[in-house]
């Protein structure tokens, strides 16, 4: 009897030790390995069956039992997620039978940011196997100063994913290029005006001046009325202006600069190597294009004794590289401009260059 006994507990040994490498055997940073490797890291690894809706691992609690291991799936499904803004949870990848994932982890011993939550009953493949992170830690260090080529081999095999992955996403944005491209519109684009935004500004002025491109100037464009137009008639109207405002900036620029919105009602304008002078002839014509621009429909069939219904502006301009010998610098001297124009009575320019 007791021979029948171990005869069975032994064979159940076996089975367990082949299923095991049977599943280590189909994953990425494993299928390299010699058969007595892969019997090392099953023999440091342990089956977890885990329960639908329970964790894996949670970044609530640290994310410490989900750093420095790699889970196989033997059956079910794994959903990965990152706590994003507003408290929400990201999904960022799911896992079927047959699949791994915390590879890149496998030689990290900090706390992960992501949670591994189950959507159906689960049973993974751990390794290390050990319950506790430091444990495992030990485990898996043990097994590496015991046996080095197992390392040096999974280092290998994940520098290898690695690059793949890398070269799918480079081919993926080559392959997708107009949807990035029309992405990256719409992230530089303003919605209320079809101008461009403030990040668009930001990221192309600096690298437009790399070149060190003498004459390019920068207009800085506020209305001197518009919070009349807002009290009067609401914010509606305010932002009817704005948009026929930059109607009429798009349609006096032409293609000679780049017209943005720079934030709230104030307007920007790129001018590559135009020189001071041609800036400021442009900007002469801007002041008096707004003043022409018809904005009687904002009052909505209403007349306000005390709202002046044209637009009169405040304009700013600075030049490169008297003005500024940087981006933020020249945004700053179009902007202190802009606003000398304004408290001299507004509906006008002003273009002094650094003192």
């Amino acid at each position: 009897m007791t021979f029948q006994l171990s005869r069975l507990y032994s064979s159940r040994v076996i089975k367990d030790k082949d299923d095991k490498i049977q599943l280590l055997e189909t994953i990425g940073v494993f299928n390299t390995l010699e058969t007595v490797e892969l019997e090392a890291i099953a023999a440091n690894a342990a089956w977890r069956t885990i329960d639908k809706g329970q964790f894996v691992y949670s970044s609530e609690e640290g994310g410490a039992s989900g750093s420095g291991r790699i889970y196989a799936v033997r059956r079910g499904e794994v959903l990965i997620t990152k706590r994003g803004d507003e408290q929400r949870d990201i999904a960022l990848a799911t896992f079927v039978s047959g699949e791994s994932f915390g590879e890149l982890s496998l030689f990290e011993e900090d706390s992960v940011e992501t949670s591994a939550r189950c959507e159906e009953d689960t049973t993974l493949l751990c390794f290390p196997g050990e319950g506790k992170a430091d444990r495992a830690a030990d485990q898996k260090e043990k097994l590496f100063a015991v046996h080095p080529q197992i390392k040096a081999k999974i280092l290998r095999a994940l520098l290898a994913i690695v690059a793949r992955r890398i070269r799918g996403t480079n081919r993926l944005i080559a392959e997708k290029s107009p949807w990035v491209q029309e992405l990256r519109r719409q992230v530089m684009m303003d919605k209320l005006t079809g101008l461009y935004n403030a990040g668009y500004l930001e990221e192309q002025f600096p690298r437009l001046l790399e070149g060190k491109p003498r004459g390019t100037c920068f207009l800085m464009i506020k209305p001197d009325n518009l919070k009349n137009l807002n009290d009067s008639y609401g914010h509606q109207a305010g932002d009817r202006t704005l948009q026929l405002m930059a109607a009429e900036l798009r349609e006096r620029l032409g293609k000679r600069g780049v017209a943005i919105r720079y934030k709230g009602d104030v307007f920007s304008v790129i001018l590559p190597e135009a020189g001071l002078e041609t800036a400021r002839e442009l900007a002469e014509q801007i002041r008096g294009g707004m003043s022409k621009v018809d904005v009687s429909e904002v009052s909505l069939g209403s007349t306000d004794p005390r709202t002046d219904l044209g637009i009169t502006v405040s304009i700013g301009v600075a030049g490169y590289p008297d003005g500024g010998s940087s981006a933020v610098k020249l945004i700053e001297r179009a902007y202190e401009n802009l606003f000398t124009a304004r408290n001299r009575g507004g509906n006008r320019i002003c273009s002094q260059q650094r003192k």
